[in-house]
C-alpha cells in the first residue's frame, strides 16, 4: 500500500510540475508575441529589412573592426548558412554591411562588418523600437509599466550583439532565436510548428472547446495560421473539431486524450529551451517581469471575449470532415 501511495504522490508531483511549466512558457510566449509585433513594426518604421536581415545587422555590432565570420553568426542566430548568405547579400547591396578578408588562414573565408550606413540604420531602428515599446506597454497597468521600466534599465547581458547600446533589438533577436530553435525541435519530435503548440497551450488552459476565432484572438495569431495549426493537430489525432447544432457557421476545436502525452512532453522541451537559451542571458528580474506581463495579457484577452457557456458546449457535436 505504501508503494502505491508513493507512486500516486510522485505522479501528482510530476503533473504539477508539468502544469507549472505549461503556465510559465504560455505566459512567456504571450509576452514574446506582443514583443514580436513591436519588433516588426519598429523595423518597418525605419528600413525595408526583414527580421532576419535586421538580426544579422544587430549581431555584427558584436565585432566592429574585423567583422564576424558567417558560420559564427549562423550558430549564434540559429540561421541556415544559405539564409544567412542571402540576407548578407541584401545588406551589402543596400550598403549596410560589407564582406572583408578575415584573419583566417583559409583565404576563401570572409568576414562581414557594419558600414557607417548600417550603424545609422541600427540607431534609428533601436530608437523606433523604444518608442513602440512605450506605446505598447506604458500607462496600461502597473505590471506593464514595471516591465517597461526594467527593460529601460539596459541590464541585459544578451549575446546577440551590443546589448548595452541596442538592448531592445538584442532582446528581441534572442527571442527570435528561441522561436526558430523551438520550431525545429517541435517539428522534429512531434511534427508540430510553434503556432500548433500555442493552440494546444490555449486549449489546455481553457479545458473546453473554443471557437476558432477565439483561439486566433487569444493567441494573437492570424486566423489562417490557426486554421493550418488546427489541421496539423487534427491529422495527428491531438484535436477534434466540433460543430454547433444551433449555429451551423460556428466551428470549435478541442484537444483529445491523445494530445496529453504530446502536450506534456512538448512543454518539457519548451521549458528546457527557455532555460538554455534565455535564462543565462536575461536577468531574473526581467524574466519575472515578462512572465507577469504574459499572465496579464492572457487574463485581459480572456475577459474581453465572451466565454463559451456550458449550455453552448452541450450543443456541440463532432464535425464531419
Amino acid at each position: 500500500m505504501a508503494t502505491k501511495t508513493s507512486r500516486s504522490q510522485t505522479s501528482r508531483s510530476t503533473q504539477k510540475k508539468i502544469t507549472e511549466m505549461q503556465l510559465i512558457d504560455s505566459a512567456f510566449f504571450m509576452t514574446w508575441s506582443r514583443l514580436r509585433h513591436v519588433f516588426y513594426e519598429g523595423i518597418k518604421a525605419v528600413c525595408d529589412l526583414s527580421v532576419t536581415q535586421y538580426r544579422i545587422l544587430i549581431y555584427l555590432t558584436s565585432s566592429k573592426k574585423n567583422g564576424v565570420g558567417i558560420s559564427e553568426g549562423c550558430s549564434a542566430l540559429a540561421l541556415s548558412p544559405s539564409l544567412a548568405s542571402q540576407s548578407i547579400d541584401v545588406l551589402e547591396t543596400m550598403g549596410y554591411a560589407e564582406r572583408i578578408d578575415g584573419p583566417q588562414t583559409d583565404k576563401r573565408a570572409r568576414n562581414v562588418r557594419l558600414t557607417a550606413k548600417g550603424y545609422e540604420c541600427l540607431n534609428a531602428t533601436e530608437e523606433a523600437l523604444v518608442k513602440k515599446m512605450e506605446e505598447v506597454f506604458s500607462g496600461r497597468s502597473t505590471v506593464y509599466q514595471s516591465f517597461l521600466d526594467i527593460m529601460n534599465q539596459k541590464s541585459a547581458i544578451i549575446d546577440q550583439g551590443d546589448a548595452q547600446k541596442y538592448p531592445i533589438s538584442c532582446l528581441l533577436s534572442l527571442f527570435e532565436r528561441l522561436a526558430t530553435t523551438a520550431e525545429r525541435a517541435l517539428k522534429k519530435k512531434f511534427g508540430l510548428n510553434l503556432v500548433a503548440y500555442r493552440v494546444m497551450q490555449t486549449l489546455t488552459a481553457e479545458d473546453m472547446p473554443l471557437r476558432m476565432g477565439d483561439i486566433s484572438y487569444r493567441t494573437e495569431t492570424s486566423p489562417v495560421a490557426v486554421t493550418r495549426a488546427a489541421a496539423t493537430l487534427l491529422d495527428c489525432g491531438c484535436a477534434q473539431k466540433y460543430a454547433n447544432l444551433s449555429d451551423a457557421k460556428a466551428i470549435y476545436l478541442a484537444l483529445t486524450k491523445n494530445s496529453q502525452p504530446v502536450n506534456q512532453e512538448a512543454s518539457m522541451v519548451m521549458a528546457a529551451l527557455i532555460k538554455e537559451l534565455v535564462m543565462p542571458y536575461v536577468p531574473a528580474t526581467q524574466l519575472k517581469a515578462m512572465l507577469k506581463v504574459g499572465t496579464v495579457i492572457q487574463q485581459d484577452l480572456a475577459k474581453s471575449r465572451t466565454p463559451v457557456a456550458a449550455l453552448e458546449v452541450e450543443q456541440l457535436v463532432p464535425a464531419e470532415e
